[in-house]
């Protein structure tokens, strides 16, 4: 019954949901950094996503306005937010799977290439799990 009863959150709620705002906004600053919409980047980026499909690019960028959209979607206590954070850690994962195969990033960075994503999936999924937490204490709805 308290999953249907709209709780009051505790004061560190807020502070949560604006970091995940600012994470969003930063990870879509990056996407219009890399994706040469800003500014001219560094060469091999530029390598990349020249040579990057048009549908990686789609998925990229939906995959940073979900976690920006997620963030925001905290910060009004909206349970839209679990769906966006699903839908970012998912568009993420073909982000990866696309890296580790198309691409062979292993076979070219070493497993070093491999900390971003690994730190992005966990950001991700931290995300996931406290709008789950959110929502299951009525915090959200």
């Amino acid at each position: 019954m308290a999953a249907y009863i709209r709780q009051r959150p505790p004061r560190w709620f807020s502070t949560i949901a604006s970091v995940a705002t600012l994470w969003g906004a930063v990870v879509c600053l990056a996407f219009l950094l890399y994706s040469g919409v800003a500014i001219d980047t560094a060469i091999a980026s530029r390598m990349f996503f020249d040579s990057a499909p048009g549908w990686y690019m789609a998925v990229y960028a939906a995959a940073v306005a979900s976690t920006l959209m997620g963030g925001v979607a905290l910060m009004t206590r909206s349970v839209l937010a679990k769906a966006l954070f699903i839908a970012s850690l998912g568009l993420l994962a073909i982000q990866i799977t696309y890296g580790l195969i198309d691409t062979h990033m292993v076979a070219a960075q070493g497993w070093s290439g491999m900390l971003l994503p690994t730190f992005l999936v966990a950001v991700a999924g931290a995300e996931l799990w406290f709008a789950e937490y959110s929502r299951r204490r009525g915090w959200i709805r």
